[in-house]
């Protein structure tokens, strides 16, 4: 017989380096807004279906890409080749209302509508690694709510067609996939 200590209560530790969070001196991906207006409608109780409206319109939108080893400078931009944008058009332009069909429910729903003017996109893939980094990343010390009042029911999403022009920079290509 071996005298083995059992594995079962020792915690497993991880084979990889812990990740030093900090803010960074430097901005790696910069989001722009220009020209950002909200309006915001409250309607009394009893007075239809609608709760509330909210109409955002952003102007200008680009996204910069900082990421030392990144060749393009934007990333995200209004399409030139469309033509020229008519006069007073925002970029961005987003309807939500907060609308309760039944009365006697205590939830309400959401009806959302965008609309968004033609896009260029110059994408190198050491920028869009950090942003599905960055947008994945879930902090495990924050407490998260799950009971499903919190959660917005979402009755109707349109999203107007949004004209593409795509550059991709590949740094990695997984040939074998």
């Amino acid at each position: 017989l071996s005298s083995s200590p059992s594995r079962k209560g020792v915690p497993r530790k991880c084979k990889g380096k812990k990740l030093r969070l900090n803010r960074s001196k430097h901005h790696k991906i910069t989001f722009e807004l220009r020209g950002v207006s909200v309006d915001l409608v409250a309607f009394p109780p009893d007075s239809g279906e609608t709760q509330s409206s909210v109409d955002i319109r952003v102007h200008d939108f680009e996204i910069f890409d900082h990421v030392p080893t990144s060749t393009w400078r934007k990333f995200a931009t209004y399409m030139q080749d469309a033509g020229e944008r008519e006069t007073g058009t925002s970029m961005i332009h987003i309807e939500i209302l907060n609308v309760k069909p039944i009365p006697e429910l205590a939830a309400s729903e959401i009806v959302l509508k965008a609309t968004v003017l033609p896009l260029r996109l110059h994408v190198d893939q050491d920028a869009l690694d950090f942003i599905t980094r960055f947008f994945e990343f879930k902090d495990d010390s924050a407490p998260v709510h799950t009971s499903p009042g919190d959660v917005p029911f979402l009755q109707r999403v349109e999203v107007n067609s949004i004209q593409v022009k795509l550059d991709f920079k590949p740094k990695r290509v997984d040939y074998a996939g």
